[in-house]
């Protein structure tokens, strides 16, 4: 069925910072985990969720966000301002404003 997925450029140094970040803006972070120097956890806002993750055995990565369509088309307006609302924070991280 596919995924719904977005990509953001984010060095692994930012990971704590965008989970802060997150966490600051009213967003829950449900579950967190690692495998093989992945780091994942999964967002919730309401009845929107989505995962995100980095693999920060890499100085400069990707962070991925990413949801089933299924759960993205439950809740489309709620889940597409929950990706625009995180990728805010990754960026502003980024560029060092936060």
């Amino acid at each position: 069925m596919g995924v719904i997925a977005e990509f953001e450029s984010a060095s692994a140094e930012h990971w704590p910072g965008i989970l802060a970040g997150i966490v600051a803006t009213g967003i829950k972070i449900d579950e967190t985990g690692e495998r093989d120097g992945l780091h994942w956890c999964s967002c919730r806002r309401g009845q929107a969720g989505i995962g995100l993750g980095i693999d920060r055995t890499k100085a400069t990565g990707n962070v991925t966000l990413y949801c089933g369509p299924l759960r993205y088309w439950r809740r489309p307006l709620a889940t597409r301002r929950l990706f625009c609302d995180v990728l805010t924070i990754i960026r502003s991280h980024r560029r060092g404003a936060a």
